[in-house]
């Protein structure tokens, strides 16, 4: 009967094998940039021998992209009418991540890389979600997330709009139907 066995010759570190009867291996790579900043190269030489004799070798080059970190508000409330700058993501890692936004309100834009603001006015009053997709530039990493809107008026702007219906004076508490 052959018995077949794989061995892992100058694998990175943290990459170890787990099976040498089936060939597998786990781990985790750590990330970095190689000399021309675009990734990280890994090599390592699998052997595969049968009954104790090479019968196979190879060496495997394993890509490693640095991940890309970016966070995004839970929820934008925006008041109608009123001008609105609010950040809609922010970017860091990666090789070059690039984000787009998707289901913008009305007559709103995002500019910015790093930071994805958004600006402009909502005049209607609305709910709905902008999808944020953040990518490196190969587009080897790719991610997406939805981000709620709610468009409204801010009762704190008509002044009867306080604790039953008293008036909104100095200090006094606003219920606001936006937020």
């Amino acid at each position: 009967m052959n018995q077949y066995t794989f061995v892992l010759v100058d694998a990175p570190a943290n990459l170890t094998l787990i099976s040498s009867t089936q060939g597998r291996f786990e781990g985790t790579l750590a990330e970095g940039l190689d000399q021309s900043g675009e990734h990280k190269i890994a090599l390592m030489r699998v052997i595969i021998k049968r009954n104790g004799a090479t019968i196979y070798e190879e060496v495997i080059a394993m890509n490693i992209w640095p991940s890309i970190e970016w966070s995004t508000p839970e929820m934008l409330y925006f008041d109608v009418g009123q001008k609105i700058s609010e950040e809609l993501w922010i970017l860091s890692g990666g090789i070059q991540p690039i984000a787009r936004a998707d289901g913008l309100p009305e007559e709103t834009s995002v500019c910015g890389y790093d930071v994805g603001q958004l600006s402009g006015q909502v005049d209607v009053i609305s709910t709905g979600a902008i999808r944020v997709e953040v990518s490196d530039k190969n587009f080897n990493l790719s991610e997406s997330t939805l981000v709620p809107y709610q468009a409204g008026i801010n009762d704190c702007e008509v002044s009867s709009n306080g604790p039953n219906e008293m008036l909104c004076t100095n200090d006094a508490e606003c219920i606001d139907e936006v937020r």
